[in-house]
């Protein structure tokens, strides 16, 4: 299937956020578009290398891979990717059906190797997971499926049903419907359900079939129905109505009587609740009202993700998609009210934002870059500069007003593109970084540790890879700038005492918390970006970075593994907390009372700390040549 201009646009911003396709640039991205073929596969079918040949990556449906005695090796779902042909290879006998209606994007076999070959953190991630491939002796739970899809049919049902008697009429069901403002009405009897009938039988039973309203419902409602326990999940609902191509599903009791009744509907708003639905709804926002009003309903969507067995750090960057979404369409909104830009610019986001690590809480760290006739050497260009600048001014501001009016804060350190020290033109920026690593002072320090930790969140993504390469040169291997990032990082130490007890707040607002951030996550954060920048990589995530420090051997294999479980571990009860303060109508933040953990994770999280401190003093040791703490 050949795709139009449109329709390659809208696979790149599909496939930008699926791994490991989010580690590609934008010409990587624009190839892998290009080269995609879009192929759809009905429910039931099962899939060879034929017609799954080179690497595969589910658009929409879900596909189950079982092994020759027919055992679930793995549900693959939307945004997973598979590579047949290495499957096939390692499982021999191996089975691929597709149990919903799959639409899949496929890369070929040559076009997929060159990207490996053009991208080595693109290949890496294929290298790990060759590394633990599937076994057969080593069945597999679904997994990975959208977290929302998990919950059970419960939570999303409509509850006490409208039912109507057999011997009522087609008329009776119209007009209740109406009423009610519903697409079907059950028939019972004594309770006893005995059918359903829906606007579409009304429709095709009656109206085009020429009936009487007076039609008695017995003789148009549809029986044998299929129905749904209120412990099923939404993903068996799911199943089930594309299996049988149902719109509607009862939900009864162990006596079979009526609950409740679950849409096809429903099951679309459930999935709409999904990030990347939810970026999809946020792009064709037309006010910033509307934007608000997805923003507000994070917090609920926060605790459904993490009851769906989300993980913290998937959490993170699921909350980061919603806000990288919300910035670019009060960018977009902005340019229609003040007129196309008159340069090229990026709006850049920092800090957690940048990291893809944000939780509930987040306030902005946002900076703009433009390009500037000056950069390139054109004497004539003041006024043309004073026109950007006029712009890019009122850009700024009213974004970032919008942002606070949507529920991502001002910034208390103004450490915003509102303020004209964080929007400048590239050549000046690069001039600011210049400065900032050759005299490293405690404010260029303070500084550095939120602004180089960047990504590019709108615009032209060229300007903040050009600004990128110019931190990675003014720091690798700058030793009395990662020296000054040092002594910065372990002013901020984890909270253990002797005896590994914990060490909380003695008094105010937070007594007998401990501060999961600041004493938890920053000192991570802090030491591997310290790291990173020493060796010139370029990637900001934190477990990017991590990963990247174990390929070039910065890291042992145990002290990164270590730190990997030690991060994940700690993001994870930073979400678990916001998820409970939310729920008891209390104000998200990042202390932890630890009583509130039981004996087992308050033990695993004194061995994160504990981790976060030895790491501390190898970082101590490399770069401030020893000392003690």
């Amino acid at each position: 299937m050949t795709l139009r201009s449109p329709e390659l646009a809208a696979v790149a911003d599909f496939i930008r956020h699926c791994l490991p396709f989010d580690r590609l640039d934008d010409d990587q991205l624009g190839f892998t578009a290009r080269h995609m073929e879009v192929t759809y596969q009905p429910a039931g079918t099962d899939l060879d290398t034929s017609s799954a040949p080179g690497l595969s990556l589910l658009r929409s449906g879900a596909i189950d891979i079982c092994n020759d005695q027919g055992e679930l090796i793995q549900r693959l779902g939307e945004s997973q990717h598979f590579h047949l042909a290495d499957l096939m290879a390692t499982l021999p006998g191996l089975r691929a059906t597709v149990i919903e209606d799959a639409l899949l994007y496929q890369l070929p076999e040559n076009d997929f190797h060159q990207l490996r070959e053009q991208n080595p953190d693109f290949d890496q991630h294929f290298r790990r997971e060759d590394s633990r491939k599937i076994r057969p002796d080593r069945p597999l739970q679904p997994q990975q499926l959208d977290p929302l899809l998990l919950q059970s049919v419960a939570d999303l049902m409509h509850r006490n049903p409208v039912c109507l008697k057999p011997e009522q009429t087609a008329r009776d069901a119209a007009t209740c419907m109406d009423r009610h403002h519903i697409s079907s009405v059950l028939i019972a009897d004594h309770r006893e359900l005995l059918g359903i009938v829906t606007d579409r039988d009304l429709r095709s039973r009656v109206i085009a079939a020429d009936r009487s309203g007076d039609i008695t419902l017995a003789a148009i409602m549809t029986t044998g129905l299929k129905t749904l326990s209120p412990g099923d999940s939404l993903f068996d609902a799911m199943l089930l109505m594309t299996e049988y191509n149902l719109h509607h599903l009862p939900v009864v009791d162990q006596q079979h009587l009526p609950l409740g009744i679950l849409s096809a509907t429903d099951l679309l708003h459930a999935r709409s609740n999904n990030p990347i639905f939810l970026a999809q709804r946020i792009k064709h926002c037309s006010d910033v009202n509307g934007l608000r009003e997805i923003v507000s309903r994070l917090p609920r969507l926060m605790g459904q993700w993490h009851s769906g067995g989300a993980s913290g750090l998937q959490i993170s960057r699921m909350l980061t998609t919603v806000s990288d979404a919300v910035t670019r369409r009060l960018l977009v909104l902005a340019e229609a009210e003040l007129g196309p830009p008159p340069a090229a610019y990026a709006w850049l986001g920092f800090g957690s934002q940048g990291r893809s690590e944000q939780a509930l809480g987040a306030d902005q760290d946002n900076a703009l870059v433009y390009s500037s006739d000056k950069d390139a050497g054109d004497r004539d260009a003041d006024d043309r500069d004073a026109g950007a600048a006029s712009y890019f001014e009122a850009l700024a501001e009213r974004v970032c007003n919008q942002l606070d009016y949507c529920g991502y804060s001002l910034c208390r350190g103004d450490i915003m593109a509102k303020n004209p020290r964080w929007r400048l033109p590239l050549g000046q920026w690069r001039q600011t970084v210049q400065r900032w690593t050759a005299a490293p002072t405690p404010k260029a320090v303070m500084h550095v540790s939120i602004f180089f930790d960047i990504r590019a969140i709108h615009g032209d993504t060229t300007l903040a890879r050009a600004l990128q390469a110019t931190m990675l040169d003014c720091t690798a291997g700058n030793d009395i700038f990662s020296a000054a990032l040092a002594q910065n990082a372990l002013e901020h130490r984890p909270p253990l005492g002797f005896f590994r007890r914990f060490v909380v707040e003695h008094s105010g607002e937070h007594q007998s918390a401990l501060d999961l951030k600041l004493r938890g996550i920053i000192p991570i954060v802090d030491l591997c970006r310290i790291h990173a920048l020493a060796q010139g990589i370029s990637a900001v995530n934190t477990s990017e970075r991590i990963h990247r420090l174990l390929d070039q051997g910065v890291l042992t294999p145990v002290d990164g593994g270590n730190l990997l479980d030690a991060f994940e571990f700690i993001c994870q009860q930073r979400i678990a907390l916001q998820v409970r303060q939310v729920a008891g109508h209390r104000p998200a933040d990042n202390f932890l009372d630890p009583t509130e953990l039981n004996h087992l994770a308050r033990e695993q999280l004194r061995d994160a700390f504990s981790v976060v401190h030895e790491a501390q003093q190898a970082l101590q040791l490399k770069y401030l040549r020893g000392g003690l703490f």
